[in-house]
């Protein structure tokens, strides 16, 4: 298991939008391969461009270094389990276990405490470094990738934020009348859910419920907006609502 701390300027949505992304997640990893995502109707792994319904599995193959040869073992991931001031994702190999946990808290800039514990047939020591492949993958591949994004200046865009309270659906509409690019993040009945508007008209929904991610019309459909919530009201430059997106 490896543990570390690191600290950037990216604010918690930017934040939020890398490690809520499984499959630019496991990318990022560099070990990881998504090889195909479990489709809740069709009951089987099929490939990514082919399922209808995810259900936040996914077949994996772990891209292991050992005595000098790349090693790929199949096995499986699961995620992204979303709590308070908490993301993760749990791996298995055969009956080994595993998992990536990241807790962002934020004050002037951004703490991520990250811990990656990787099921034991992948724990190896790398022939050409003293690390492990654990530290390897967080060191050597996740926080140069957080790196980058930093240096991409369209994360640094200002944005003005205010809380309101009141029922969701009123909410939603008040946002519509002030027009702009705004976002709505509120928690509604233990859902993470977020709006993003344009000019009065809604773009896009995302709704994060019980680790799994409903997107669009599918989204928007599990909000109850009779619910009364404290909501963070966005506004976003166009640069950034894009990328909040994607």
């Amino acid at each position: 298991m490896f543990n570390t701390t690191y600290e950037t300027s990216l604010s918690l949505r930017v934040i939020d939008d890398i490690f809520i992304d499984e499959i630019r997640m496991a990318s990022t990893l560099g070990h990881f391969i998504v090889l195909s995502a479990y489709d809740r109707k069709a009951d089987k792994y099929v490939p990514l461009a082919e399922a209808k319904e995810r259900s936040g599995k996914y077949m994996i193959g772990f891209v292991a270094p050992t005595n000098s040869k790349l090693v790929t073992i199949r096995g499986y991931m699961e995620g992204p389990l979303i709590e308070k001031n908490v993301l993760s994702y749990t791996f298995k190999v055969g009956k080994e276990k595993g998992y990536l946990r990241v807790c962002p808290t934020t004050d002037e800039r951004t703490t991520l405490n990250i811990t990656l514990s990787l099921p034991t047939r992948l724990e190896v020591k790398l022939d050409d470094s003293k690390r492990n492949v654990d530290s390897h993958i967080v060191m050597d591949h996740l926080i140069p990738y957080l790196k980058e994004v930093e240096n991409k200046e369209f994360h640094h865009a200002p944005i003005m934020s205010y809380k309101v309270k009141g029922k969701m659906g009123d909410l939603i509409q008040r946002v519509k009348l002030i027009g702009g690019k705004k976002a709505i993040k509120a928690t509604v009945d233990g859902k993470i859910v977020k709006v993003f508007l344009n000019e009065g008209k809604i773009d896009y929904c995302v709704v994060y419920e019980d680790g799994q991610i409903y997107l669009g019309g599918e989204a928007f459909t599990r909000i109850d907006e009779e619910a009364f919530v404290e909501a963070i009201i966005y506004s976003i430059p166009i640069e950034e609502m894009v990328m909040t997106m994607v």
